[in-house]
Parts: C-alpha cells; structure tokens; sequence
C-alpha cells in the first residue's frame, strides 16, 4: 500500500532456489501478462512510472506480477497486491489581496498542488458564504463589479475568501484575506 505520488519499492528477496542458482526477477505492475514494468530482487519504481502504467489512484487494488527464472530458465510466477490511495490537494490561495475600489481582482491558486498530478478544478468564495460558487479557475479576474455585487464593503476591512480545490477523488480548502481600500472621490462642480 503506498499514497498517490510516492515511489514503489519491490520486494522479492524472499525468493528462493534450490539448487542456489542466480536468479533474475522481472516484474508485471499494470497486469498486462508481460513482465517488462521493472527488474530486479528490490527495484524502486517511481510515481511517474506507475502512473504512466495507468494504475489507478484512487484505493482500488492492482494485481502485480512477480517473473523469477534461474540460470536454466526454470520459471516460477506469483502475484501480489497493490494499492495506490489518492491523497487530498493542496489548496493554496495566494497572499492577502488588496486593491483600490473600482479596480478588479485577480486572484491566483498557482501554489495549489496534487501529489499524483491530477488535473484540479479550483472553485472560489469570495463572500464567504461556504459556497465556492463566486469565481472559477486557477488565476481569474474578479470584475469591481462582481465584486460590489457581493456585497463586499470598501472600507479598508479584511474579509475572509476561500479557495477550494478538487482533484478526481476528493478536495481541500484553503483561505486568505481580501481587503477594499476606498478611494477619495473626486468633485467635479
């Protein structure tokens, strides 16, 4: 059992032979019946190799394959069990923002991570209502106007936004602080 984005250490040292002949090990990991995915008694096979093999994370249990053959080619094949658990995202939403009223805002979750490199739908709560329905995408820009909709007061006031974060399995939050500093108007007689 391993977590979504870490390696995979093999392990056939308890392998044995009879008649003490070297052995070779080959390894089937995506259960296609060929035993190329990896060699050797303790190989480390990295996250990237296991997902380009398409093994799910998600907490389902993979059948791999063990192929050991001695030097007069006497074979023996077993089998195991993987499982992959997903591991939540990281949500990161950005540094305290601050811009003048009237202005827009763009916001920017480029710090968020998933540890499997899945594709993540980022989701924002501006008002900070427990809805992530205000703005959607990684880095998107907030109109004034949205933003005055909100009911979001311009007086210098920090107020709390969220940023929700979701990979194929499940989600993460994170929050920070959004400040509207007010501008002077401006007399026109």
């Amino acid at each position: 059992v391993i977590a979504e984005g870490t390696s995979l250490t093999l392990d056939a040292t308890g392998s044995t032979d009879a008649g003490s002949d070297s052995l070779t090990y080959a390894w089937d990991l995506d259960n296609d019946g060929e035993y190329d995915d990896a060699t050797g008694v303790s190989p480390t096979v990295a996250w990237d190799t296991l997902n380009a093999l398409g093994l799910a994370s998600d907490g389902s249990v993979h059948t791999i394959g063990l192929q050991v053959a001695d030097t007069e080619l006497a074979i023996d094949v077993t089998t195991t069990t993987l499982t992959i658990n997903n591991v939540l995202p990281v949500a990161d939403a950005g540094d305290a923002y601050v811009i003048a009223e009237g202005t827009s805002l763009t916001l920017d979750a480029s710090g968020s991570t998933d540890a499997g490199g899945d594709s993540l739908i980022y989701a924002w709560d501006l008002d900070n209502d427990g809805e992530y329905d205000d703005a959607i995408g990684m880095s998107p820009t907030v109109t004034w106007d949205t933003l005055n909709a909100l009911g979001l007061s311009s007086d210098g006031t920090a107020h709390q936004i969220g940023l929700q974060v979701t990979d194929d399995i499940g989600s993460s939050t994170a929050s920070t602080t959004l400040t509207l500093n007010n501008i002077a108007p401006i007399a026109h007689a």
